[in-house]
């Protein structure tokens, strides 16, 4: 995925960001039960995703910053095809699929 983020520098210690990306992500989809895999539903696509996102960063001493942020990350629904024993081949179309994210990090200069 290729990502931009723009800083916003408000003050020294304090500096928000938003920004986001595009790219691509791989979906492996795999149904089984009771630990006993069922090949028929067995398959990977690769499809569009991007995610947006905001936060902000903390320069609370000189080489350490504090970043607590947020991402959307979504991913354009894979089709997926699997055997069915009744009538051949069939495909499963899925819808987008959507991750919100809390993330926090700690950075050390040196």
């Amino acid at each position: 995925m290729g990502n931009i983020w723009y800083d916003i520098p408000l003050s020294e210690e304090l500096k928000p960001y938003v920004g986001g990306g595009a790219g691509v992500a791989i979906v492996d989809g795999e149904f089984g039960y009771d630990g006993e895999p069922d090949d028929r539903y067995d398959s990977s696509e690769v499809t569009f995703a991007f995610q947006v996102g905001a936060g902000l960063r903390w320069a609370v001493l000189e080489n350490v910053t504090l970043d607590v942020g947020y991402r959307l990350r979504g991913i354009d629904g894979p089709d997926f095809e699997h055997t069915d024993v009744t009538s051949g081949l069939s495909d499963f179309d899925a819808d987008w699929m959507w991750s919100h994210n809390v993330i926090a990090g700690i950075t050390f200069g040196f």
